[in-house]
């Protein structure tokens, strides 16, 4: 690949590193599609694979605090990522070029424009369909290297906070990575003379990209909402993605469509996602309103819950302005709540 190409793809890795970083999720859903245009699925997937993996490791041990209170919901959904991870990878082996770029951005495509859109629905039998769900993002990410957009619809319609559903999507896409990683190495993505070299020169753009994005989104847009930021993120996707289905469908050796009109389809759907998203950002607040964990001092008291009224120089039981008078009790601070 020429210069100019390797520092465009540089460009876009690095903006999807930052919205990794940021809502924990994002960078093959922006960079694959791109990337897709110029290199075969072969040697993108195991590339970004061996990425994703390392990256993921690290989201996984930045939100460790809070697997102890999300391990259980996530477990299930894991246990059923197997079974599409091997599908996903038997398709990649198989199937040609051209057929797996159509599919690729066929079945990214709806999932993406439901994120924009916001689609919630909360889930009763969540352990069952957990599974279920894993099977399906265990072979779309083994097939595409892409799973954020479905793990984002389910766990944003069971009502996870941000560090939860950081923490979540952080385990599965680990768990996902290391299956994805087993199953291309038994498949010979990485032992084949020609891939394996090409997937070594593939893989310093995207590196170095997440090496400096992923903290830059951590530390950039922490004040940001989440949902305004994913929903602006998905709404860029969706013009990608269509992009991408256009270019493939209208050029050799399908030509489905004419360049005419795959460049009015892309044209339609950009103002259409302009349209709708400046109508439906109205909604959605700029700043994060989730507020951190709870000032604790040593009795266990939350901040906003602390006896700290005084009468004279005695603390007193009631919360409010330091009063002095007969008219309020006085007495010991009581324990906190167990």
């Amino acid at each position: 690949m020429s210069f100019d190409l390797n520092l465009g793809l540089f460009l876009v890795a690095l903006g999807a590193a930052v919205v990794n970083g940021a809502v924990g999720y994002g960078f093959s859903t922006i960079f694959t599609p791109v990337a897709l245009l110029w290199t075969s699925s072969r040697i993108l997937n195991p590339s970004l694979v061996l990425v994703e993996f390392g990256m993921n490791g690290y989201l996984l041990y930045h939100q460790r605090e809070h697997l102890g209170t999300t391990w259980r919901r996530a477990a299930p959904m894991v246990l059923g990522l197997l079974p599409g991870v091997i599908l996903g990878t038997l398709l990649l082996a198989y199937l040609s070029l051209t057929e797996m770029r159509v599919g690729f951005y066929a079945l990214l495509l709806p999932l993406v424009a439901l994120q924009f859109l916001g689609v919630t629905r909360p889930l009763r039998s969540e352990g069952r369909a957990a599974t279920v769900w894993g099977s399906g993002i265990g072979f779309l990410y083994s097939f595409t290297t892409i799973s954020g957009p479905p793990l984002a619809l389910f766990w944003r319609n069971q009502g996870l906070g941000q560090d939860e559903f950081r923490a979540s999507v952080a385990q599965i896409r680990f768990a996902e990575g290391g299956f994805t990683l087993a199953a291309y190495a038994m498949a010979g993505f990485y032992t084949s003379g020609a891939t394996s070299a090409q997937v070594l020169v593939f893989l310093p753009t995207p590196v170095i990209a997440i090496a400096l994005g992923i903290p830059l989104g951590i530390l950039l847009l922490r004040g940001v909402s989440k949902d305004f930021f994913s929903r602006v993120a998905m709404g860029v996707d969706v013009v990608l993605v269509t992009y991408g289905l256009t270019k493939v469908t209208s050029s050799p050796p399908l030509n489905w469509i004419t360049p005419t009109v795959a460049t009015g389809l892309w044209l339609a759907t950009l103002v259409g996602i302009l349209t709708a998203g400046s109508w439906m950002l109205r909604a959605v607040p700029f700043r994060s309103t989730e507020r951190p964990a709870p000032d604790r001092f040593r009795t266990g008291w939350p901040a906003a819950e602390r006896p700290h009224r005084t009468v004279g120089n005695r603390q007193g039981l009631f919360p409010g302005p330091s009063v002095s008078g007969r008219n309020r009790p006085v007495g010991r601070t009581p324990r906190p709540p167990q």
